[in-house]
């Protein structure tokens, strides 16, 4: 099938919310909406049955989902062997934000969900006289 012909039934699903959609880049990566898809499941699995080319679009997501986890585990690998240099106390945004933080007056903060707490643990520091 076309591209565009592809895109319509996209459309046609996610209109019907049957599948969703997010962007990444200048991709849009579909899946069945998480809510209860057994219907459709069974419609999907009977449907492979009799589609001469399921397998071999199954053998094609497998190589592309794949070529997708290779691609992250590069990048991953790469920027590990780095991280003890580029990151060390004194370069990073946190021991910079912990530094301005000690310069800042006692005051009431909600940390909520916001990392290691920090903000929290200098505000909570006696004022010095």
């Amino acid at each position: 099938m076309g591209q565009s012909t592809i895109s319509t039934h996209l459309s046609q699903l996610k209109q019907a919310s049957l599948v969703e959609d997010r962007r990444t880049g200048k991709n849009s990566l579909y899946r069945l909406t998480p809510a209860d898809v057994s219907p459709l499941n069974e419609i999907l699995s009977r449907a492979a049955h009799e589609v001469p080319e399921a397998p071999i679009d199954q053998a094609a997501m497998r190589r592309v989902v794949k070529k997708r986890q290779d691609k992250m585990r590069i990048f991953f690998d790469s920027v590990a062997g780095r991280l003890g240099k580029d990151y060390v106390p004194g370069k990073s945004w946190k021991s910079m934000a912990e530094a301005l933080l000690c310069l800042m007056p006692p005051m009431v903060i909600a940390d909520l969900g916001a990392g290691e707490g920090a903000p929290l643990f200098y505000s909570l520091k006696e004022p010095s006289a």
